[in-house]
C-alpha cells in the first residue's frame, strides 16, 4: 500500500505544480509495463500499455473507448549514462521512438514476453508518433519503486493535426511512476509496471523543469 501511495504522489506532483503556473494542461493518462535489455550504458528501454478509458477533463485527443482500444508504445530509449549506488540509481536516456495507436480489434495483450505486447499494441492506426530526445529515470532498489520523466516531440500521425490545432503548446512530456515489487503485477519478461501520463503545457517550460528537480530531491 505504501508503494502505491508514493507512486500516486509522484504522478500528481509534476502536473499539479505546473498547472498552478500555467494557463492550461493537456493530459492523456496511461498505464503499462516496461522492459530493459540491461542497466548499462548502451542498453535499451521500452514500454507498452493502454491509455486509460477514464481521462481528465482536458485531453488533447478524444478517443471512443467503446469502439477502439487506445494503446501506446515506447521503443529503443537508450541509456546514455548511469550514476548512483547499488540502492539508488539515476539513468539518463535518449533517442526513443514513441507512438499512440487506436484499434477496433481490441486485441492488446501484454503477452508472455514484450514482443507480443509491442505487436498487439502497435497493430492499429498510428494516431501520434514521435521521439524522446531525453529522459531521466530514478530507481530505488530498496523500495522497488521509481519514476521516469522525459521530453516528447510529436512528429506525425493521423491525428497530429489535432495536436497542432491546440495552439502554443511549448513542449510535451511523459511522466510515470513505476514499481517491480512482488505485490504489483508485472508479466514475465517485463521489468516494471508503469502508471502515468503524456502531457503538454501552454507557456514556458521552466516550471516543469523545476518540478522535476523537486521530484529528484524526494530520493
Amino acid at each position: 500500500m505504501r508503494k502505491t501511495i508514493l507512486i500516486s504522489l509522484l504522478l500528481a506532483l509534476l502536473p499539479l505544480a505546473s498547472a498552478m503556473a500555467e494557463e492550461e494542461v493537456y493530459t492523456l493518462l496511461k498505464e503499462g509495463w516496461s522492459f530493459m535489455s540491461g542497466e548499462e550504458v548502451g542498453d535499451l528501454l521500452g514500454a507498452v500499455g493502454p491509455l486509460k478509458p477514464v481521462q481528465p477533463e482536458n485531453p488533447p485527443l478524444f478517443f471512443d473507448f467503446e469502439a477502439y482500444e487506445a494503446t501506446w508504445v515506447l521503443l529503443d530509449l537508450e541509456i546514455e549514462s548511469v550514476s548512483g549506488t547499488d540502492q539508488y540509481k539515476v539513468f539518463e536516456l535518449g533517442g526513443g521512438f514513441v507512438g499512440i495507436y487506436q484499434d477496433p480489434s481490441m486485441d492488446f495483450d501484454d503477452g508472455e514476453d514484450p514482443a507480443v505486447g509491442v505487436a498487439t499494441a502497435s497493430n492499429g492506426e498510428e494516431v501520434l508518433v514521435g521521439y524522446i530526445p531525453h529522459a531521466s529515470m530514478i530507481l530505488n532498489y530498496m523500495s522497488e519503486i521509481g519514476t521516469i520523466f522525459g521530453d516528447v516531440v510529436w512528429t506525425g500521425g493521423t491525428r497530429f493535426g489535432e495536436i497542432e490545432a491546440l495552439g502554443p503548446v511549448q513542449e510535451w512530456w511523459m511522466d510515470d511512476g513505476l514499481s517491480w515489487d512482488v505485490g504489483v503485477y508485472v508479466p514475465d519478461g517485463y521489468h516494471s509496471r508503469w502508471a502515468g501520463r503524456f502531457f503538454g503545457l501552454v507557456g514556458t517550460t521552466a516550471t516543469a523543469e523545476n518540478d522535476w528537480s523537486r521530484v529528484k530531491a524526494l530520493y
